[in-house]
């Protein structure tokens, strides 16, 4: 299966589950490696809903991943 992700113009984050059975962390890695913008791919323990599985590790990916976008457009800017 081919994902298309070439109008993807953001940064982009992507979060995988070792243990999902929905979205298998294979999946996530695909979809990882077709983000043009692909910041980082994290892998974290657990089934298919990582952000209530562990919503401070998410939480602070997001963050990490919003700051770093402001600090790039202030520094462009």
């Amino acid at each position: 299966t081919y994902i298309d992700l070439s109008g993807l113009t953001v940064p982009t984050l992507v979060i995988g589950s070792t243990k999902d059975r929905l979205l298998p962390v294979c999946r996530a890695r695909k979809i990882a490696q077709a983000a043009p913008n692909l910041v980082e791919l994290v892998e974290m323990p657990g089934g298919h809903c990582a952000i209530l599985e562990h919503p401070t590790e998410v939480n602070a990916r997001l963050r990490e991943l919003a700051t770093g976008v402001l600090s790039a457009q202030r520094i462009s800017s």
